[in-house]
């Protein structure tokens, strides 16, 4: 009966094992804009193998897609280094992925879908791919650190809370249900961020298209005149 039992239980622990998920995980540093692909192997849930691939490129919304400076390979994440003079400490946020389910050798099931974080850091990673785009333009390191403290204050790296709030409000104004009014009554301690943000995002397309250093200076004393109108009208 023991012998029996045990098998049973070997039996059941194998069966266990045999089902695993494999994940593939696009994920973006939004400091720097490093991309990087994590594989990942779960067997009962519990993960057993994580693999990080860093890639040599950054990702250019095709609207920016234009003149030479907004080409692909006319960007990348070491245009971190070469404006602050030191390596990015990357803060990998996961976006898509796909995963697999299979029972031994057998593929069962695959799906693919979006991580939250991949969604709340796109203005961010928009923003950043701007001022890199502007920078390849206009190499000063001085206009590139301004611009990235501004876009720090407005894109924080370290309250994803708010940002979560931040990502409710633009659902309900894309839905056109909710007056602004009412979203600064419901959600008032983000609604400055998510004005900031609007702002930093206009502020993006325009600036990554500069082509002297007088244009960025305008564009950023533009820029602190429209957000300190707004901080005054809180």
């Amino acid at each position: 009966m023991l012998i029996l039992v045990t098998l049973v239980i070997l039996g059941a622990v194998v069966f266990a094992l045999g089902f695993r998920e494999r994940w593939v995980i696009g994920a973006t540093c939004p400091k720097c804009l490093q991309e990087a692909g994590i594989t990942m192997v779960k067997v009962m849930g519990i993960p057993v193998f994580k693999r990080i691939t860093y890639s040599q490129h950054v990702h250019v919304p095709p609207s920016w897609s234009t003149g030479t400076a907004s080409a692909p390979g006319n960007i990348h994440p070491r245009m971190y280094t070469e404006i602050f003079g030191k390596e990015c400490n990357h803060k990998l946020k996961r976006g898509g992925y796909g995963v697999t389910c299979s029972f031994f050798f057998l593929e069962h099931v695959h799906k693919d879908g979006w991580f939250s974080q991949g969604r709340l850091y796109q203005p961010r990673i928009e923003v950043i791919t701007a001022l890199y785009c502007a920078f390849r333009n206009v190499p000063n390191k001085s206009l590139a650190r301004m611009t990235y403290a501004r876009i720090d204050s407005a894109l924080p790296m370290n309250n994803e809370k708010r940002l979560q709030e931040v990502y409710r409000i633009q659902g309900l104004r894309e839905s056109g249900a909710t007056s602004d009014q009412e979203i600064k009554e419901f959600l008032p301690a983000a609604f400055p961020m998510y004005q900031a943000i609007e702002e930093i995002k206009a502020f993006a397309v325009r600036l990554s298209n500069v082509t002297s250093e007088e244009e960025w200076v305008s564009l950023l004393h533009d820029l602190d005149a429209r957000l300190q109108i707004q901080s005054q009208t809180e």
